[in-house]
């Protein structure tokens, strides 16, 4: 009889917040030196700033061949950038996950771009099957009242909305959160 490992892989949505960080601990604390996880990191890369989407045009067809070359240039740069700032946010997950004993060879990392408008919560479901992710885990970012009144955070967005795969929300203000949906 040979034994098969059953391999849970969980899909951690990071960033540079306080949540994100307890968020990774909570999980380098569950997983550890465990067998049989894989964790996918995902960073979502902020939306284009609107002033970087279009320009008003130019009545000149030189000019205006030019002026959409220059937005594609500060496109790319501010792409490069923000790019450049999650692999900042993955080498720190990564050393906290490796701290809590999670193996570096468990992780691997993706970037999300959001194109303007698209729903948050449909792009992470899409991603997490992508990656084959049964569990999707996020820290919970406290938001205003008034924040509230228009969605709240992703986190919340995420456990009103699913019918599918497992939600484990984490609170980094003393609170432990774990709201799930099963499959």
């Amino acid at each position: 009889m040979t034994s098969r490992i059953i391999s849970t892989s969980l899909f951690v949505i990071v960033d540079e917040s306080e949540a994100s960080r307890h968020t990774l601990q909570y999980v380098g604390g569950l997983v550890g030196k465990r067998r049989g996880f894989r964790i996918c990191l995902g960073y979502v890369l902020p939306s284009l700033p609107t002033e970087l989407l279009e320009f008003g045009g130019a009545e000149n067809p030189e000019k205006e061949e030019k002026l959409g070359k220059d937005l594609k240039g500060e496109q790319k740069r501010w792409l490069s950038v923000a790019r450049r700032k999650a692999r900042e946010v993955f080498r720190g997950a990564h050393m906290v996950l490796r701290g809590g004993g999670v193996p570096g060879s468990v992780m691997k990392t993706t970037t999300i771009y959001l194109p303007e408008g698209q729903d948050p919560v449909d792009k992470l479901l899409e991603m997490a099957a992508v990656h084959r992710c049964h569990t999707i885990v996020i820290g919970r970012h406290h938001v205003s009242r008034f924040q509230e009144l228009f969605g709240g955070d992703l986190a919340e967005k995420l456990v009103r909305r699913v019918h599918g795969p497992t939600i484990w929300v984490t609170s980094s203000n003393g609170e432990r959160s774990c709201n799930s949906r099963l499959m």
